[in-house]
C-alpha cells in the first residue's frame, strides 16, 4: 500500500504575515511536519517564533515591509544566511477593505495591489532565486475564493486575489524547468484579524453565515492541511493550481 509522504523534515520554510491567523496556523504544521521556519511580517513575531521553537525546530523572525523590494532581498538574504536555504515559500501577507470600488481611494487601490499581489510577487520572485540554483523547491499563494467570486464589497481585495491567482499559473509555467512547483490555496470568510470586521460584530458575522452552507467562518487551522500537501512530496505532480476550500460559498454564486 503506497502511502504518500508528507514529512518536510530538513527543509526550510519561509512564511509572509506568519505571525497570526492562517500565516501561523500554517507555520505551525509545517514545524510539526519537520521543517525550520522563517517568519517575514511587517510587525514583531517573536512570540510565534518562540512556539515553533517549542516544537524542536529553528525559527528566526524578520521584520519586512512586502511593498519594498529591498526589504524583500534582505528577507530572504538573512533566511539563506541563517537557515541554509529556502525550500518553501508560502506568500501569506495581505490586508483586506470592505469598500465598494466606488468608495475605494486610489490610494486604498495601490495599498491592496502592492501588499496582497506585488508583496507575492517580489517574495516569489525573490525566493525562486534561491530555489533556482538547487532545482527545487515549492511557492504556495494564499490567494482566496474572491479570486473567482465577486464580492460587493470587497472589489479591490477581489481584483488583487484574481492576480494573485494568475500569478501562481504564471509562476508555474516559467518555473517547471527548475522543477519548482507553485500552488496555490483559496480560503473563503475566515476568522483572522484580517477580517475581523466580518465576525466581530454579531448582525455582520450572522448577515455572512447565513450565506455560508456551513454556516460558520472557517477556523484558519482547517487550512493548515492543504498547505502541508501542496509543500510535501505529496503532490509532486501538482503546479499551477488553486485549491479552493471555502466551506461550498462557491457554489451559491456572488455574495
Amino acid at each position: 500500500m503506497y502511502f504518500p509522504n508528507f514529512s518536510l523534515e530538513g527543509r526550510v520554510a519561509l512564511i509572509t504575515g506568519g505571525r497570526r491567523g492562517i500565516g501561523k496556523a500554517i507555520a505551525l504544521v509545517f514545524a510539526q511536519a519537520g521543517a525550520d521556519i522563517a517568519i517575514a511580517d511587517i510587525e514583531n513575531a517573536d512570540d510565534a517564533v518562540q512556539e515553533i521553537r517549542g516544537l524542536g525546530r529553528r525559527s528566526l523572525a524578520i521584520r519586512v515591509d512586502v511593498r519594498s523590494e529591498a526589504d524583500v532581498y534582505n528577507a530572504v538574504d538573512a533566511v539563506v544566511k541563517q537557515l541554509g536555504t529556502i525550500d518553501i515559500l508560502v506568500n501569506c501577507a495581505s490586508i483586506f477593505m470592505m469598500k465598494s470600488l466606488m468608495n475605494t481611494s486610489e490610494e486604498e487601490w495601490y495599498r491592496t495591489m502592492d501588499i496582497n499581489l506585488k508583496g507575492y510577487f517580489l517574495f516569489a520572485k525573490a525566493a525562486a532565486k534561491v530555489m533556482m540554483e538547487r532545482r527545487k523547491g515549492v511557492i504556495i499563494n494564499i490567494i482566496s475564493n474572491a479570486a473567482k467570486q465577486t464580492y460587493a464589497t470587497a472589489g479591490a481585495y477581489s481584483v488583487a486575489k484574481a492576480g494573485a491567482a494568475m500569478l501562481t499559473k504564471c509562476l508555474a509555467l516559467e518555473l517547471i524547468p527548475y522543477n519548482i512547483r507553485v500552488n496555490g490555496i483559496g480560503p473563503g470568510p475566515t476568522r483572522t484579524q484580517l477580517n475581523k470586521d466580518c465576525w466581530e460584530d454579531p448582525k455582520v458575522r450572522e448577515k455572512f453565515e447565513s450565506q455560508m452552507p456551513f454556516k460558520r467562518f472557517a477556523e484558519p487551522e482547517e487550512l493548515s492541511g492543504i498547505a502541508l500537501l501542496l509543500a510535501s512530496d505529496a503532490s509532486s505532480y501538482m503546479t499551477g493550481q488553486t485549491v479552493y476550500s471555502d466551506g461550498g460559498v462557491m457554489l451559491l454564486g456572488s455574495v
